[in-house]
């Protein structure tokens, strides 16, 4: 059953939420100036595509491929790690999702570079959120198998941050701070390949940011899901300050995508953001 909420952010996030089916019911909602949120049995969240701002503190490390946690055998089939003398290019990134997007919540995860065909893509392979709205969606629009966890993440810098997960247990903490910064504003545009049950989605992602050198001090639980960081030192850590992006694909009223992203993309992205 299709349905759209209305209300606050607060009453819309406390509701339920529906399938990637209900992007129709959605547009025709906004259309009319009614901001939707699709919904299901128990939690609510936004249609697709997410306009998201904020702050991210990524790290890029060079892992052996004997080391990377498995991709889903559905991705399997479609996607191959890039390796760069034996290693995987792997991300992770503290993420802090402010008001002025659809969403404000708190983020730790995982990521590999891969290769669809010839085309790179970017896997997630572990993600935890704060946010049962940012679950929800995730799972339900894009495969993104996001858990929820607890994080400890004060807002200003230098600081310490923490995330543990749904049972307790801890996931990470880390030390974080910022350098030098680069002028102006830079774009960006990647595309998320995930598997969602017996599919595999690809999503784009665009927007731009204000870049930093950063420095984090990563402490992964060694008996953990990132326990195979805990004895590395990442290769290069950035802080990705102020961004905008846009995640997903942009419908017409009748279902149809509206979006076929190319590199060239984020230039004409900026007026879509406040």
């Amino acid at each position: 059953m299709l349905a759209v909420a209305v209300g606050t952010p607060a009453q819309r996030e406390s509701r339920a939420a529906d399938p990637a089916d209900g992007l129709i019911a959605c547009a025709v909602a906004r259309a009319v100036g009614v901001t939707p949120y699709c919904r299901a049995m128990t939690v609510s969240y936004p249609p697709e595509p997410w306009h998201l701002r904020g702050r991210m503190y990524l790290s890029v490390w060079l892992v052996p491929a004997a080391r990377l946690p498995a991709l889903p055998p559905r991705l399997v089939e479609r996607a191959r790690p890039i390796l760069i003398g034996g290693r995987a290019v792997v991300g992770t990134a503290w993420v802090r999702y402010e008001p002025g997007g659809v969403l404000h919540y708190h983020e730790l995860l995982s990521a590999v570079l891969v290769r669809v065909g010839v085309r790179p893509r970017v896997s997630i392979l572990d993600i935890w959120v704060d946010s049962d709205a940012s679950r929800a969606g995730g799972r339900e629009l894009w495969g993104i198998p996001k858990e929820r966890a607890a994080f400890e993440f004060p807002e200003s810098l230098p600081t310490s941050v923490a995330a543990t997960a749904a049972d307790g247990a801890p996931l990470a903490s880390a030390e974080i701070s910022t350098r030098w910064r680069l002028p102006g504003r830079w774009p960006f545009a990647f595309s998320v390949t995930q598997a969602r049950k017996d599919r595999v989605l690809t999503t784009p992602v665009r927007g731009d940011a204000v870049l930093h050198g950063g420095a984090v001090r990563w402490r992964p639980d060694p008996g953990g899901p990132l326990g195979y960081l805990a004895d590395r030192r990442p290769w290069l850590t950035l802080a990705v300050t102020d961004f905008r992006l846009l995640f997903g694909h942009s419908w017409s009223l009748t279902g149809e995508r509206l979006d076929t992203p190319t590199t060239s993309q984020p230039s004409r992205q900026r007026s879509r953001f406040p």
